[in-house]
């Protein structure tokens, strides 16, 4: 009778690994700064006409599990590392929080981050509605890599290389009664549909952030949609690590 049992006792053994890290997994707590006080980057706007460039410098301190980003002392973001996700605040122009997986292998979903922008639609300073602009960006794991070279700065060493895609929605409401020479109506108009890139590398953090924009006209409104071959306009923001 014994041996009719020993199938099911060697099942649990050989799948009983359902809650440890299988070797296939990243532990991003690897991929932020390790023993580093700063962080000099070199930022490159592109507006479709003309370009700028300038420099900046993150400066980093550590509490407990919670690394803290500052610019000109001003606190930009913190970093929370926990035993299975790690928490970004993001305390810049639009504050969000990012719920990111500690642990993703290749192909793997690093965050969902949605967000809700409510904005008056005005005709000499009279709220007509609201707009709603929603946006839903999702950030994968897309490559390991040793070298990246397609830029101006070379980097080398232990990167990954995450893709992400942001979609966004406006809906419009209208108030009622609004006069007739107004001619606004509710509804629902699929907006952006953006491509980014971001490097992070072993130890340092992020080295490399890639967000090309083509522009097209669906209708009155420009739109961002990064999958088309035809651009009313191109414009990029490109930030690189120096050191």
């Amino acid at each position: 009778m014994l041996k009719n049992w020993t199938p099911f006792i060697l099942i649990p053994l050989l799948f009983g690994c359902g809650n440890s890290h299988s070797d296939r997994s990243t532990d991003m707590k690897d991929y932020f700064p390790t023993n580093i006080s700063q962080k000099n980057f070199l930022q490159i706007n592109h507006n479709g006409n003309t370009s700028n460039k300038k420099t900046y410098t993150e400066i980093l301190n550590e509490s407990n599990n919670t690394l803290i980003y500052q610019i000109n002392t001003t606190t930009i973001k913190t970093i929370t590392i926990q035993d299975n996700e790690i928490i970004e605040n993001n305390s810049e122009e639009n504050p969000h929080t990012k719920h990111m997986k500690r642990y993703i292998g290749l192909g793997s979903k690093l965050f969902t981050l949605t967000q809700n922008i409510e904005e008056n639609i005005l005709f000499e300073n009279i709220v007509l509605g609201k707009k709603n602009i929603n946006s839903t960006k999702i950030c994968h794991l897309e490559s390991k890599i040793t070298k990246l070279d397609n830029y101006t700065i070379p980097y080398s060493g232990d990167i990954l290389k995450f893709k992400c895609i942001e979609k966004k929605t406006i809906v419009t409401n209208i108030k009622d009664d609004l006069p007739e020479y107004i001619d606004l109506k509710d509804g629902t108009v699929e907006s952006d549909y953006d491509i980014s890139y971001f490097y992070m590398k072993k130890g340092i953090g992020v080295i490399v952030r890639i967000d090309n924009n083509c522009y097209i006209n669906k209708g009155e409104i420009s739109t961002i949609d990064d999958t088309s071959k035809s651009c009313e306009k191109q414009t990029y923001n490109r930030h690189f690590y120096l050191n």
